[in-house]
């Protein structure tokens, strides 16, 4: 065994304690950054599983009446990464050459897509051979595996394509069910095509169990000349633009279909959560770092001492170097292991408890590691860790051995603190978050609030990171005020906590500092979820604090069930929620007549004319704010024949229209006729209701009315208004569980570096207690002095921390509203704003307890001899 490693191991064996502390820290640092980002990542995986196993494209859209050149239109569209037009039909597949067309005929699914589009489609993967050739001059085609399989054919093979007998088409044309006249049939004809490639069984290929085969969409036309083809275009999403910036896009000119499975966690508040769970994963690990940094900033003293006595005891540079780098190589490397297999183990937890970055109750049960990232993130943190463990090593050797044996280091020591200090700053709030944002980029498009809200918090960051170890006066001050009441009360262990503090240069402020940090995450967080609140309040008492919803009516007759409803009091409306459709948001029926009983309609005549109409739609205030839309704009919405219809926003109001069934906000409301004639639904069948009820109305009355006239019938789901705001509000609590967990980690973190510094401040004052224990000072006495210190760093940072916490509340609420497309009151965190501080103190105190049992245990005869 070398010098160096000697050497090393020695010191680290000699200091288990800061070993063991530095080695925690940036492994909890690492452990949260890495569990969080793999738990966004499985969330997102296992949500878009069960879609791929009937993939469709991420949004799939139908041109308006008068777009002459559709794809062109959307190829120039900001956010679309591709495009193509699409046909899919059914098709009878043969090998060339067989002897009887009917025997040897396979069933399959044919999809035609614009072969130049396919790359930037994604829809597809080739597994053997080549994709289509573009320009499409021959005809080629792609066939599934399993396909190729029933057929034995294999890249090189002539296929012959046929449609399949067609059978008179039907639509709903004005509210009936009609057959749709076509040509007539042409002779059986069958095109021959050359297989160029197998698709993998992903994407399109697992489709139709893999029995299926790709075209080109020119030659789909010729195989099926006579058919009606409705034009449709399949779109894939750049993902640096936001999805509602291009549904407000598509809206101008296109009717689209979202497939949700594929855009997992794209909404804007979806987007607003997992960024905001990420930014609480780059707090930990800075935090982390940060208590790395304060350890070895109050041991920089003693490094420098080390360092000559090793040098005045003939060791060379290099080898003083191998010494401290081997340590600092240990410490980071034993951390990086734990904190990765320690995020891993984190993130499945969560996942086996139903947490995930979109909130809880989804319950995936696979489980993926994002290999990349989350290595790339733990070597982030190990390199940071690195460069703060051997910069004081490198400032240290410029200073000289002889004046640090005879003690005369203190300006130089200073001045190669403040040089660390700054060092670290750096590292915290610029390389690693920069470094962050590289490996774990944000979701979505870097809008402006996104990128304001990231600044305020790398701003806020540097203010509490920089500034204590910077000018440290001011923070000694500060906290000294805070400590003179003490001294009153405890005359001995006051004295000499006020003492400590007003002799340390960055001890205090550093850990008072790391305690803001939490204290202020924790009040801002508790300031959004508080709004978030409020803002379901404030829409509750608009769209359902006076309604009871019902399910399993059955298919009651409308007019019997309102006529019964009618005779009991406190009745105003009734709402059917049966006639529905997404196009791609919720589209619903209501009748005129109801309407016209309360909300908007009831005191604007011309609006619930328009709505009588069938030409206007009210829209909720989401998806007016998602898409943007207001009174006068055009809505384009597909109907069941395949058209595009027309409608105009006539109002924005939450009045109307929301069941809980699905939970979905982002919705228009038009007439019962529209529905009629658009969707052919019937406007009479009721499985689902809203009953609207005066204030103050007892919703037993629905029951009651319910069982009065279908006695044997029991209704699947009854939900009064109330109840589904509470349940709302609970979930509200219950999602954002997550945050509360990352920042308790990051308390503990923070409660880390407390300990750090009361344990090492013991360490350096072993002489002074020793002596103070010679002297007859009682153990109470000693630890009372601890306790008085903790008790002013916790307070002090409790207080700053909220302070700050709360002047931020109002920026992050903004941000955040811009992120969701919410309307977010401003609301204050609370009963938190008491919690946060006292909360601050405790912990600093527990942390304070491991060190006064380190000097219970110091030996004062000992200790004076060794000072």
């Amino acid at each position: 065994m070398s010098f160096a490693t000697r050497l090393a191991a020695r010191n680290l064996r000699q200091r288990p304690s800061r070993t063991l502390f530095s080695v925690f820290g940036i492994a909890l640092g690492i452990a949260t950054v890495v569990g969080v980002f793999t738990l966004d990542h499985n969330t997102v995986l296992g949500l878009s599983l069960p879609g791929l196993r009937d993939w469709k494209p991420a949004i799939e859209v139908r041109p308006a009446a008068g777009v002459t050149d559709p794809r062109g239109e959307l190829e120039r569209m900001s956010g679309v990464a591709g495009v193509s037009s699409v046909v899919q039909n059914e098709v009878r597949v043969r090998r060339q050459g067989a002897q009887s067309a009917e025997a040897e005929a396979v069933q399959g699914r044919l999809f035609a897509l614009d072969a130049d589009a396919l790359p930037e489609l994604g829809a597809l993967r080739v597994s053997v051979g080549r994709t289509l050739a573009a320009p499409a001059l021959e005809r080629e085609l792609l066939i599934g595996e399993a396909l190729a399989q029933d057929l034995g054919v294999a890249p090189g093979d002539v296929l012959l394509l046929a449609p399949p007998a067609r059978t008179p088409a039907t639509a709903c044309v004005d509210g009936e069910v009609r057959a749709v006249e076509e040509a007539p049939a042409p002779a059986a004809r069958e095109l021959a095509f050359t297989v160029v490639g197998l698709l993998a069984r992903e994407n399109l290929g697992h489709r139709s169990q893999g029995r299926v085969v790709v075209v080109d969409s020119a030659w789909a036309r010729e195989l099926y000349q006579g058919a009606r083809l409705a034009p449709v275009f399949w779109v894939r999403q750049d993902p640096g633009v936001d999805l509602e910036k291009l549904r407000a896009s598509l809206g101008a000119s296109f009717s689209y279909e979202l497939n949700k499975s594929v855009l997992v966690g794209a909404a804007a508040d979806e987007r607003a959560f997992r960024n905001g769970v990420r930014m609480a994963g780059l707090l930990a690990l800075v935090l982390g770092l940060y208590v790395i940094f304060h350890t070895l900033s109050i041991a920089l003293v003693e490094r420098v001492r080390e360092v000559a006595t090793l040098d005045a005891l003939g060791a060379t540079r290099a080898q003083i170097t191998r010494v401290f780098l081997l340590e600092a190589l240990f410490i980071a490397g034993l951390a990086a292991l734990l904190g990765f297999a320690g995020g891993l183990a984190f993130a499945r937890g969560l996942l086996l408890m139903g947490v995930t970055t979109l909130g809880t109750g989804h319950r995936i049960t696979g489980f993926d590691v994002p290999w990349g990232p989350a290595l790339a993130l733990t070597a982030a943190g190990v390199l940071v860790a690195l460069l703060g463990s051997v910069y004081p090593l490198l400032r240290a050797r410029h200073t000289s051995s002889a004046q640090a044996l005879r003690g005369e280091d203190g300006l130089g020591a200073s001045g190669i603190a403040r040089g660390f200090h700054l060092f670290a700053a750096l590292l915290l709030v610029g390389i690693l978050p920069g470094l962050y944002f590289v490996i774990v980029p944000v979701v979505g498009e870097a809008q402006g609030e996104l990128v304001g809200a990231v600044l305020v918090g790398i701003g806020f960051l540097a203010l509490l990171v920089v500034l204590p170890l910077v000018v440290p006066a001011l923070f000694n001050r500060l906290s000294g005020a805070l400590a003179r009441p003490l001294e009153a009360l405890w005359p001995l262990a006051g004295r000499l906590a006020a003492r400590s503090i007003r002799e340390s240069r960055t001890r205090v402020p550093v850990s008072a500092a790391a305690l803001a940090l939490v204290a202020a995450s924790f009040v801002g967080l508790k300031g959004m979820t508080h709004s978030l609140r409020g803002e379901i309040e404030v829409w509750a008492g608009r769209a359902i604090v006076d309604k009871v919803y019902v399910r399993g009516l059955g298919g009651l007759r409308y007019d019997e069930l309102r006529a019964q409803f009618a005779r009991y009091p406190g009745f105003v409306a009734l709402e059917s929620g049966s006639l529905r459709s997404y196009v791609p948001f919720l589209l619903l029926g209501l009748r005129p007549a109801e309407l016209a009983n309360y909300g908007p309609c009831r005191d604007d005549p011309q609006l619930l004319h328009a709505i009588e109409s069938g030409r206007a739609a009210i829209i909720s205030d989401r998806l007016a704010r998602h898409l943007g839309h207001a009174v006068g704009d055009t809505l384009r919405i597909g109907d069941a024949s395949g058209g595009v219809r027309d409608v105009t926003v006539a109002a924005v109001s939450d009045a109307y229209g929301y069941f809980p069934h699905p939970d979905e906000r982002i919705y228009a409301v038009v007439s019962d006729e529209f529905m009629r004639r658009a969707f052919c639904l019937d406007p009479q069948a009721l499985d689902d209701a809203a009953i609207v009820l005066q204030p103050g109305t007892d919703p037993g009355v629905v029951l009651a009315a319910l069982h009065e006239l279908a006695p044997q019938r029991r209704v699947t789901l009854f939900e009064p208004g109330r109840e589904l705001l509470r349940v709302h509000l609970e979930d509200i609590d219950r999602d954002f569980r997550l945050f509360d967990l990352i920042l308790t980690l990051t308390a503990l973190l923070a409660a880390l570096g407390v300990l750090n510094g009361q344990l090492l401040a013991a360490l350096e004052r072993a002489k002074e207690l020793g002596v103070l224990r010679a002297l007859g000072t009682q153990s109470r006495q000693i630890a009372g002095m601890v306790l008085c210190e903790a008790l002013v760093i916790g307070l002090f940072g409790g207080l700053l921390g909220t302070l700050l916490g709360a002047g931020l509340t109002p920026v992050l609420v903004r941000s955040l509203e811009g992120l969701s497309g919410l309307a977010l009151p401003n609301v204050s965190a609370g009963l938190w704003l008491v919690l946060v501080p006292a909360g601050s103190v405790l912990l600093s105190l527990a942390a304070a307890l491991y060190p006064i049992l380190r000097m219970q245990r110091l030996d004062p005869v000992a200790a004076v001899r060794s000072g």
